[in-house]
């Protein structure tokens, strides 16, 4: 290997490495239900609030795969999308 080989990072625009990466973020959508859902309900908040942190964060994590996949590298600007929105809503 030459060292522009060992020097290159991943990059979600790589179809092999974006594969791996949404595979694995939907993948642990079931474990973040869980564990959201397990430190929720450690704290003791009421069952409707446990279900609702446990399904924002399974969200989050699905959420993210479906943005990566059809985004790639720019996925990061459905974030800032995001931060806008809340940030709009939030004033009112």
């Amino acid at each position: 290997m030459d060292e522009k080989e060992e020097d290159k990072q991943p990059s979600l625009d790589d179809p092999v490495h974006k594969a791996r990466v949404v595979r694995l973020l939907f993948l642990l959508t079931p474990v973040s239900f869980l564990l959201c859902f397990f430190l929720a309900w450690v704290q003791g908040a009421a069952m409707q609030h446990v279900l609702l942190i446990a399904g924002v964060g399974a969200a989050m994590c699905f959420g993210a795969g479906i943005v990566i996949q059809l985004m790639g590298s720019k996925s990061w600007m459905a974030l800032v999308a995001i931060k806008i929105a809340v940030l709009l809503v939030g004033k009112r």
